[in-house]
């Protein structure tokens, strides 16, 4: 295993938040905008499904983490949040996909504790997907290429 390899981290390559939402009224929820797409759930439930992906995937969890936490505080909590003081039920998913180096026999990457506390703070589960790629590096002073 080449030294290149061992320092790339796992990119995020997308971002959902699902919302599964008994009790609410009227055209759905904007997060700021609205959801992508939305369909009937269990036991008359609507889920409502947000894209929160990076415009570029090339950033890092830690920095997708700094992203997302205002946009989760704004979406979730109070006072912003358009579920503030409603009789809702709510069941709230962040599904993030992660892309994984291909050549390196294990990864890390940690999650900012503010932003594990917002996820507490707003009951929402986390679901991670993990999908091994072949990553390309560029050398900074040339441009050129670079593989493993």
């Amino acid at each position: 295993m080449s030294g290149l390899a061992s320092q790339i981290q796992p990119l995020v390559i997308g971002v959902i938040l699902r919302l599964d939402i008994m009790g609410w009224q009227g055209e759905p929820p904007g997060l700021p905008d609205p959801p992508i797409r939305s369909a009937p759930g269990e036991a008359g439930s609507v889920s409502y499904f947000y894209d929160y992906s990076p415009a570029m995937p090339d950033q890092d969890v830690p920095a997708m983490c700094l992203r997302l936490m205002a946009r989760l505080r704004r979406a979730l909590l109070p006072p912003s949040s358009p579920f503030t003081d409603l009789p809702l039920a709510i069941r709230a998913v962040l599904d993030m996909a992660l892309a994984v180096p291909d050549k390196v026999e294990s990864y890390s990457y940690a999650w900012p504790v503010e932003f594990l506390q917002i996820l507490a703070d707003a009951e929402v589960e986390l679901s991670l997907s993990h999908y091994v790629m072949e990553f390309a590096a560029q050398n900074s002073a040339t441009g050129l290429i670079i593989e493993d």
